[in-house]
């Protein structure tokens, strides 16, 4: 599932906490909206509960130094809730594809299987295998924003849409 986290701005080592490499959760986009940033993670299947644990740390334990444990990343946070289409689009916002046009979409796919093809998250120049992320980019998907949208239901593991 993908997740929209609402921030306050200035807040750029909350979007660092947003990330766990271990548990494959990933930032995927940011854009500023006015006084807020918008982040959207990528949160695999059974893994919403790490937010959730921080949350619940955050609500009930201090550190040594008498602050809210995870304090820097939620306390900037002013919403959370599912991704959206829009919130992938990384070109200007002017140009995102009215709900009923056919458009021409180009989807960049995080692929986490073993590989070293692609655009490897770990930079791996190697040769061996990464054990990270590779991106598979997909060009001229003719669709409309209704149907990509769908692409959302079935959990992709989408970086971004343009």
């Amino acid at each position: 599932m993908h997740v929209q986290f609402e921030l306050e701005a200035g807040h750029v080592e909350a979007l660092k906490s947003l990330e766990d490499g271990r548990k494959k959760i990933e930032l995927v986009a940011t854009r500023e909206a006015g006084d807020k940033v918008l982040a959207t993670v990528y949160v695999p299947k059974g893994e919403l509960k790490v937010f959730e644990h921080k949350i619940q740390k955050y609500a009930s334990t201090n550190t040594p130094k008498g602050r809210p444990a995870h304090e820097t990343l939620i306390a900037p946070i002013t919403a959370i809730r599912l991704a959206a289409l829009r919130d992938f689009w990384t070109d200007d916002d002017a140009a995102f594809p009215a709900t009923n046009a056919v458009a021409r979409w180009e989807i960049w796919i995080t692929d986490y299987r073993r590989s070293v093809t692609g655009e490897s998250g770990s930079n791996n120049t190697s040769g061996r295998p990464s054990t990270r992320w590779s991106t598979i980019r997909c060009p001229g998907v003719s669709a409309r924003a209704l149907s990509v949208k769908g692409m959302l239901s079935v959990s992709l593991p989408i970086r971004s849409t343009r």
